[in-house]
């Protein structure tokens, strides 16, 4: 997470009154909080974020405040033995309400998320790295599934992606498609001693499940699962490198998120 992140949101962590606390702390006795009261009704695409300079839109982190969901309801049951009760969002547990730990974890996927289309604007996946784009292209998709759906032509997946589904179809796209890019232009090094350095750091994570012999670098089989597994390992560290660095800020809209009943509603993104 880079640093303004982590800065943008402690100020939404203040600004519903929760007190900072750290991961590891015992949990405290749960603590009903008052029930969210803040207004929240904004257009899909209105920024609530941006960072170095591409605005995030309230649809983009509404598709991470619907994937990390279920996640942020199992932390709290695991963690602190929460029970779904009507109060569940609003209660705060160690410091913290599942709603703004939701809203929190929702803003550094988004960021992350949109800092891979930027990327991939850079080397021509993308016409521009703003989430416009990615929504056209998504958008472009549903209708070119859909002719070819009503035209009787075979389709590979669903006959139509929703905007999350399609966003993690394409950046897993990008994590394969981006990292040759990176290794042609030198920002991930790339060649035979660090291929086989990074091969003889683990060796039996490319041995078969079969195989009754040890792995050997020299296999161009092995050699080959060796270079995209590296470039992978490589385009992660690059990503985590962008995120660390990211000037991101919260909109107004944005510090608003974390204290509106739409969080625990589900219904944040209007339809």
């Amino acid at each position: 997470m880079s640093g303004a992140l982590c800065a943008a949101l402690t100020i939404v962590a203040v600004s519903v009154g929760l007190e900072q606390t750290s991961s590891a702390a015992t949990a405290s006795e749960a603590s009903p909080s008052p029930a969210p009261t803040a207004a929240f009704s904004l257009a899909a695409d209105a920024a609530v974020a941006t960072v170095n300079g591409h605005d995030i839109p309230l649809r983009e982190v509404a598709v991470f405040l619907s994937k990390d969901r279920s996640e942020t309801i199992a932390y709290f049951t695991d963690r602190h033995d929460a029970s779904d009760s009507p109060t569940f969002w609003t209660t705060r547990f160690a410091g913290e309400t599942p709603a703004s730990h939701l809203v929190s974890v929702a803003f550094v996927d988004a960021e992350r998320a949109q800092l891979q289309l930027d990327e991939a604007a850079k080397y021509s996946l993308l016409p521009v790295g703003d989430y416009s784009s990615f929504v056209a292209s998504w958008r472009a998709e549903n209708a070119r599934r859909q002719q070819a759906v009503a035209a009787g032509q075979p389709i590979y997946g669903p006959q139509q992606y929703s905007e999350g589904g399609y966003l993690e179809y394409t950046l897993g796209n990008f994590a394969f498609d981006l990292p040759p890019l990176l290794a042609a232009d030198g920002t991930i090094p790339l060649n035979d001693d660090l291929l086989r350095s990074y091969f003889n750091a683990d060796p039996q994570a490319f041995r078969a499940a079969d195989a009754q012999a040890a792995a050997d670098f020299d296999d161009a089989a092995t050699k080959e699962q060796v270079r995209l597994d590296y470039l992978g390992s490589q385009y992660t560290r690059v990503i985590d490198t962008l995120v660390a660095g990211a000037a991101f800020s919260l909109t107004d809209d944005g510090r608003l998120l974390a204290d509106s009943a739409c969080v625990g509603q589900g219904t944040c993104l209007a339809q």
